[in-house]
Protein backbone atom coordinates (compact mmCIF):
# COMPACT_ATOMS: atom_id res chain seq x y z
CA UNK A 1 0.00 0.00 0.00
CA UNK A 2 1.09 3.18 -1.17
CA UNK A 3 0.28 6.76 -0.15
CA UNK A 4 -0.19 10.11 -2.08
CA UNK A 5 -0.94 13.17 -0.86
CA UNK A 6 -2.62 16.58 -2.90
CA UNK A 7 -2.07 20.37 -1.75
CA UNK A 8 -2.31 23.51 -3.71
CA UNK A 9 -0.39 26.15 -2.05
CA UNK A 10 -0.18 30.23 -1.74
CA UNK A 11 2.85 31.59 0.18
CA UNK A 12 3.07 28.93 3.05
CA UNK A 13 7.03 29.14 3.36
CA UNK A 14 6.10 28.66 7.40
CA UNK A 15 4.63 25.68 7.26
CA UNK A 16 4.79 23.77 3.80
CA UNK A 17 8.00 21.91 4.21
CA UNK A 18 6.75 21.09 8.46
CA UNK A 19 3.54 20.03 6.66
CA UNK A 20 4.96 17.86 3.93
CA UNK A 21 8.01 16.05 6.03
CA UNK A 22 5.21 15.54 9.13
CA UNK A 23 2.92 13.31 6.52
CA UNK A 24 6.27 11.63 4.89
CA UNK A 25 7.24 10.83 8.61
CA UNK A 26 3.70 9.50 8.90
CA UNK A 27 3.30 7.11 5.71
CA UNK A 28 3.37 9.23 2.37
CA UNK A 29 5.08 8.11 -0.10
CA UNK A 30 4.76 11.35 -2.97
CA UNK A 31 3.34 14.46 -2.48
CA UNK A 32 1.60 16.43 -5.39
CA UNK A 33 2.58 20.30 -4.39
CA UNK A 34 -0.08 22.89 -6.68
CA UNK A 35 1.63 26.35 -6.35
CA UNK A 36 -1.00 28.74 -6.62
CA UNK A 37 1.04 32.02 -6.99
CA UNK A 38 3.28 32.38 -4.20
CA UNK A 39 5.73 35.18 -4.21
CA UNK A 40 7.71 34.05 -0.65
CA UNK A 41 9.71 31.36 -2.27
CA UNK A 42 6.90 28.73 -1.09
CA UNK A 43 8.45 26.29 -3.70
CA UNK A 44 12.23 26.61 -2.68
CA UNK A 45 11.61 25.44 0.89
CA UNK A 46 10.91 21.45 -0.59
CA UNK A 47 12.80 21.75 -3.69
CA UNK A 48 15.37 19.56 -2.09
CA UNK A 49 12.96 16.82 -0.81
CA UNK A 50 12.62 14.01 -2.51
CA UNK A 51 9.31 12.86 -2.74
CA UNK A 52 7.79 16.16 -3.49
CA UNK A 53 6.76 16.81 -6.79
CA UNK A 54 6.06 20.63 -7.28
CA UNK A 55 4.29 22.43 -10.12
CA UNK A 56 2.39 25.35 -10.87
CA UNK A 57 -1.66 24.94 -10.75
CA UNK A 58 -2.99 23.31 -13.79
CA UNK A 59 -5.79 24.60 -15.80
CA UNK A 60 -9.48 23.12 -16.25
CA UNK A 61 -8.93 22.36 -19.85
CA UNK A 62 -5.95 20.73 -19.02
CA UNK A 63 -7.93 17.57 -17.51
CA UNK A 64 -8.50 14.49 -18.56
CA UNK A 65 -11.97 13.35 -19.08
CA UNK A 66 -12.00 11.03 -15.97
CA UNK A 67 -10.61 13.70 -13.83
CA UNK A 68 -13.20 16.80 -14.89
CA UNK A 69 -14.83 18.40 -12.30
CA UNK A 70 -18.10 19.96 -12.28
CA UNK A 71 -18.63 22.21 -15.38
CA UNK A 72 -20.45 24.16 -12.59
CA UNK A 73 -17.74 24.57 -10.62
CA UNK A 74 -15.02 25.77 -13.31
CA UNK A 75 -15.42 29.21 -12.63
CA UNK A 76 -11.31 29.10 -11.99
CA UNK A 77 -11.50 32.78 -10.21
CA UNK A 78 -12.55 31.27 -7.03
CA UNK A 79 -9.18 29.51 -4.68
CA UNK A 80 -11.34 26.51 -3.53
CA UNK A 81 -12.12 25.63 -7.94
CA UNK A 82 -8.51 25.95 -8.50
CA UNK A 83 -7.66 23.16 -5.18
CA UNK A 84 -10.31 20.84 -7.05
CA UNK A 85 -9.26 21.19 -10.20
CA UNK A 86 -5.13 20.41 -9.05
CA UNK A 87 -6.56 17.70 -6.90
CA UNK A 88 -8.04 16.25 -9.82
CA UNK A 89 -5.20 16.43 -11.74
CA UNK A 90 -3.10 14.69 -9.30
CA UNK A 91 -5.77 12.20 -9.04
CA UNK A 92 -4.61 10.92 -12.29
CA UNK A 93 -0.97 11.53 -11.58
CA UNK A 94 -1.30 9.47 -8.53
CA UNK A 95 -2.76 6.31 -10.34
CA UNK A 96 0.30 6.52 -12.81
CA UNK A 97 2.54 6.41 -9.89
CA UNK A 98 0.79 3.13 -8.33
CA UNK A 99 -0.29 4.96 -5.05
CA UNK A 100 -2.95 3.57 -3.12
CA UNK A 101 -4.54 6.30 -1.52
CA UNK A 102 -4.88 10.32 -2.23
CA UNK A 103 -5.07 12.69 0.64
CA UNK A 104 -6.11 16.29 -0.28
CA UNK A 105 -5.44 18.73 2.59
CA UNK A 106 -3.41 22.36 2.98
CA UNK A 107 -0.93 23.61 4.19
CA UNK A 108 -2.36 24.50 7.14
CA UNK A 109 -3.90 21.34 8.54
CA UNK A 110 -1.98 17.98 9.85
CA UNK A 111 -3.83 14.18 9.34
CA UNK A 112 -3.45 12.78 12.81
CA UNK A 113 -4.55 9.21 13.70
CA UNK A 114 -4.16 9.66 17.06
CA UNK A 115 -4.19 12.31 19.87
CA UNK A 116 -1.64 11.48 22.27
CA UNK A 117 1.11 9.77 20.20
CA UNK A 118 2.05 8.62 16.26
CA UNK A 119 4.53 6.09 15.29
CA UNK A 120 6.24 6.57 12.18
CA UNK A 121 4.08 5.20 8.98
CA UNK A 122 0.88 5.44 11.52
CA UNK A 123 -1.33 6.79 8.40
CA UNK A 124 -0.14 4.09 6.14
CA UNK A 125 -0.77 1.71 8.97
CA UNK A 126 -4.14 3.44 9.53
CA UNK A 127 -5.28 3.17 6.22
CA UNK A 128 -4.12 -0.48 5.89
CA UNK A 129 -6.98 -1.38 8.46
CA UNK A 130 -9.71 0.13 6.33
CA UNK A 131 -11.89 -2.69 4.93
CA UNK A 132 -11.72 -2.92 1.24
CA UNK A 133 -15.02 -1.52 0.18
CA UNK A 134 -14.61 1.75 1.71
CA UNK A 135 -13.64 4.12 -0.88
CA UNK A 136 -12.89 7.26 1.40
CA UNK A 137 -12.15 8.06 4.91
CA UNK A 138 -13.09 11.09 6.42
CA UNK A 139 -10.84 12.92 9.18
CA UNK A 140 -12.62 15.07 11.35
CA UNK A 141 -11.39 18.71 12.05
CA UNK A 142 -10.06 19.47 15.29
CA UNK A 143 -8.76 23.43 15.46
CA UNK A 144 -6.42 25.08 17.24
CA UNK A 145 -7.39 27.28 19.52
CA UNK A 146 -6.74 31.46 19.32
CA UNK A 147 -5.24 31.93 22.28
CA UNK A 148 -2.13 33.73 21.68
CA UNK A 149 -0.48 36.64 19.57
CA UNK A 150 2.01 35.03 17.88
CA UNK A 151 4.22 31.49 17.77
CA UNK A 152 7.82 30.58 17.28
CA UNK A 153 6.65 27.37 15.64
CA UNK A 154 3.09 26.29 16.17
CA UNK A 155 2.19 23.32 14.83
CA UNK A 156 5.28 22.02 16.84
CA UNK A 157 3.83 23.75 20.11
CA UNK A 158 0.02 24.57 20.65
CA UNK A 159 -1.89 21.35 21.82
CA UNK A 160 -5.55 22.69 22.33
CA UNK A 161 -7.87 22.16 19.65
CA UNK A 162 -11.41 22.95 19.31
CA UNK A 163 -13.74 20.53 18.41
CA UNK A 164 -16.05 21.19 15.55
CA UNK A 165 -19.71 18.82 16.95
CA UNK A 166 -20.13 20.50 19.89
CA UNK A 167 -22.00 23.80 18.63
CA UNK A 168 -19.23 25.88 20.16
CA UNK A 169 -20.30 30.12 19.99
CA UNK A 170 -17.79 32.76 20.24
CA UNK A 171 -19.12 36.76 20.96
CA UNK A 172 -17.25 38.92 18.36
CA UNK A 173 -17.70 42.55 17.45
CA UNK A 174 -19.25 44.77 14.30
CA UNK A 175 -17.58 47.40 14.49
CA UNK A 176 -19.61 49.00 11.70
CA UNK A 177 -22.68 48.65 13.61
CA UNK A 178 -21.38 49.02 16.81
CA UNK A 179 -23.02 45.62 17.56
CA UNK A 180 -21.72 42.36 19.09
CA UNK A 181 -22.88 39.05 17.66
CA UNK A 182 -22.28 35.38 18.68
CA UNK A 183 -20.52 33.74 15.83
CA UNK A 184 -19.64 29.90 15.87
CA UNK A 185 -16.41 29.27 17.72
CA UNK A 186 -15.02 26.96 15.08
CA UNK A 187 -14.09 30.15 12.15
CA UNK A 188 -12.73 27.66 9.52
CA UNK A 189 -14.38 24.45 7.66
CA UNK A 190 -15.98 22.14 9.68
CA UNK A 191 -16.57 19.01 7.06
CA UNK A 192 -12.72 17.98 7.18
CA UNK A 193 -10.88 16.52 4.72
CA UNK A 194 -10.64 13.29 2.66
CA UNK A 195 -8.40 10.65 1.79
CA UNK A 196 -9.67 8.13 -1.29
CA UNK A 197 -8.74 5.07 -2.36
CA UNK A 198 -7.27 5.55 -5.67
CA UNK A 199 -9.39 1.89 -7.44
CA UNK A 200 -12.68 3.96 -6.61
CA UNK A 201 -12.24 5.80 -9.68
CA UNK A 202 -13.74 9.11 -7.36
CA UNK A 203 -12.87 12.65 -8.30
CA UNK A 204 -13.57 15.98 -6.45
CA UNK A 205 -16.79 17.46 -5.20
CA UNK A 206 -15.62 20.19 -3.28
CA UNK A 207 -12.32 20.55 -1.61
CA UNK A 208 -13.49 18.59 1.74
CA UNK A 209 -15.52 15.56 -0.28
CA UNK A 210 -15.28 13.22 -3.57
CA UNK A 211 -17.79 11.21 -5.46
CA UNK A 212 -18.36 8.95 -8.05
CA UNK A 213 -18.20 9.54 -11.82
CA UNK A 214 -22.24 8.88 -12.01
CA UNK A 215 -22.32 11.40 -9.21
CA UNK A 216 -23.26 9.04 -6.55
CA UNK A 217 -21.72 9.71 -2.88
CA UNK A 218 -18.69 6.71 -1.90
CA UNK A 219 -18.66 4.10 0.86
CA UNK A 220 -16.79 6.05 3.70
CA UNK A 221 -15.94 5.96 6.72
CA UNK A 222 -14.44 8.34 9.54
CA UNK A 223 -10.37 7.76 10.13
CA UNK A 224 -8.84 9.81 12.92
CA UNK A 225 -8.72 14.23 12.74
CA UNK A 226 -7.37 17.13 10.98
CA UNK A 227 -5.34 19.40 13.11
CA UNK A 228 -6.56 23.08 11.16
CA UNK A 229 -4.54 25.82 11.94
CA UNK A 230 -6.44 28.34 10.97
CA UNK A 231 -6.10 31.80 12.01
CA UNK A 232 -3.51 30.63 14.91
CA UNK A 233 -1.80 34.19 15.06
CA UNK A 234 -2.13 37.98 14.80
CA UNK A 235 0.01 37.93 11.82
CA UNK A 236 -1.91 35.15 10.42
CA UNK A 237 -5.06 36.67 10.80
CA UNK A 238 -4.78 39.55 9.39
CA UNK A 239 -2.58 36.92 6.02
CA UNK A 240 -5.78 35.12 5.56
CA UNK A 241 -8.23 38.19 5.46
CA UNK A 242 -6.39 40.23 3.50
CA UNK A 243 -6.23 37.30 0.73
CA UNK A 244 -10.04 37.03 1.31
CA UNK A 245 -10.51 40.63 0.05
CA UNK A 246 -12.07 40.30 -2.89
CA UNK A 247 -14.41 37.20 -1.93
CA UNK A 248 -17.58 37.64 -2.74
CA UNK A 249 -20.55 37.27 0.47
CA UNK A 250 -21.85 34.21 -1.03
CA UNK A 251 -19.94 31.13 -2.43
CA UNK A 252 -19.74 29.66 -5.57
CA UNK A 253 -23.06 27.48 -5.31
CA UNK A 254 -24.85 30.34 -3.90
CA UNK A 255 -24.78 29.64 -0.11
CA UNK A 256 -23.59 32.79 2.53
CA UNK A 257 -20.54 32.80 3.14
CA UNK A 258 -20.43 32.64 7.70
CA UNK A 259 -20.49 35.29 9.24
CA UNK A 260 -17.66 35.54 11.28
CA UNK A 261 -15.52 35.75 7.44
CA UNK A 262 -17.43 38.34 6.25
CA UNK A 263 -16.97 40.66 8.92
CA UNK A 264 -13.48 40.31 9.35
CA UNK A 265 -12.63 40.32 5.76
CA UNK A 266 -14.04 43.83 6.50
CA UNK A 267 -12.27 44.42 9.43
CA UNK A 268 -8.88 43.89 7.77
CA UNK A 269 -9.37 45.81 4.34
CA UNK A 270 -12.41 48.15 4.97
CA UNK A 271 -12.13 49.07 8.40
CA UNK A 272 -9.50 51.73 8.42
CA UNK A 273 -8.06 50.27 11.74
CA UNK A 274 -4.35 50.71 12.36
CA UNK A 275 -1.98 47.81 13.03
CA UNK A 276 -1.90 47.97 16.60
CA UNK A 277 -5.91 48.49 16.23
CA UNK A 278 -6.34 45.61 14.84
CA UNK A 279 -3.91 43.90 16.58
CA UNK A 280 -5.98 44.93 20.09
CA UNK A 281 -9.16 43.89 17.95
CA UNK A 282 -7.86 40.07 17.37
CA UNK A 283 -7.00 39.94 21.18
CA UNK A 284 -10.35 41.26 21.92
CA UNK A 285 -12.63 39.82 19.98
CA UNK A 286 -11.45 36.72 17.93
CA UNK A 287 -9.03 35.47 20.71
CA UNK A 288 -10.21 32.76 23.05
CA UNK A 289 -9.14 33.53 27.04
CA UNK A 290 -7.91 31.31 30.28
CA UNK A 291 -11.37 31.89 31.37
CA UNK A 292 -13.41 31.06 28.15
CA UNK A 293 -10.67 28.36 27.85
CA UNK A 294 -11.49 26.72 31.16
CA UNK A 295 -15.33 26.46 30.67
CA UNK A 296 -14.72 25.43 27.32
CA UNK A 297 -12.95 21.91 28.62
CA UNK A 298 -15.17 21.45 31.58
CA UNK A 299 -18.60 22.37 30.35
CA UNK A 300 -21.75 21.70 32.18
CA UNK A 301 -25.22 22.02 31.40
CA UNK A 302 -27.21 24.35 34.04
CA UNK A 303 -24.18 24.30 35.65
CA UNK A 304 -24.28 20.68 36.80
CA UNK A 305 -24.45 18.06 34.23
CA UNK A 306 -21.33 17.59 32.49
CA UNK A 307 -21.13 17.97 28.98
CA UNK A 308 -18.80 16.84 25.86
CA UNK A 309 -15.69 19.41 26.07
CA UNK A 310 -15.36 21.54 23.40
CA UNK A 311 -11.33 22.03 23.68
CA UNK A 312 -9.27 18.69 23.73
CA UNK A 313 -5.54 18.53 24.11
CA UNK A 314 -3.47 16.60 21.39
CA UNK A 315 0.30 16.30 21.74
CA UNK A 316 0.51 14.19 19.14
CA UNK A 317 1.68 16.20 16.25
CA UNK A 318 3.91 18.00 19.00
CA UNK A 319 5.89 14.57 19.53
CA UNK A 320 6.07 14.03 16.02
CA UNK A 321 7.81 17.41 15.06
CA UNK A 322 10.35 16.42 17.98
CA UNK A 323 10.94 13.26 16.30
CA UNK A 324 11.49 15.24 13.27
CA UNK A 325 13.83 17.27 14.67
CA UNK A 326 16.61 14.86 15.48
CA UNK A 327 16.90 13.69 11.78
CA UNK A 328 19.53 14.43 9.86
CA UNK A 329 19.92 17.99 9.39
CA UNK A 330 19.30 18.26 5.43
CA UNK A 331 15.83 16.28 6.39
CA UNK A 332 14.71 18.49 9.64
CA UNK A 333 11.77 20.61 9.97
CA UNK A 334 12.77 24.30 10.38
CA UNK A 335 15.78 24.25 8.14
Amino acid sequence: MSIALVMTVRDEVEFLRSNLLYHHHLGVDIAYVYDDGSTDGTAETVADLPFVRIRQTVKASSLAPGERIDPADESELYTTTRQNINTGHALGRARADGMTWLLAIDADELACVDMVSQEAGGLGRALGTVPKEVEAVILRPLEIVQRQIAFDDTMAQETLFKRADVGLKHLTFDPFTRTTHSVRGVYGHTAGKSAVRLAANLRPETVHRFRRSDGSRPTSTDLGWLLHYFCYSFEAFVRKFRLYRDHPDRHLHGHEVQLQKRLWRDVVNRSGMSEEELRDYYQRWVMFDDREIARLRQRRWLGIVPRPPAVVEVTAARRTFAELRAQPAELAVGR
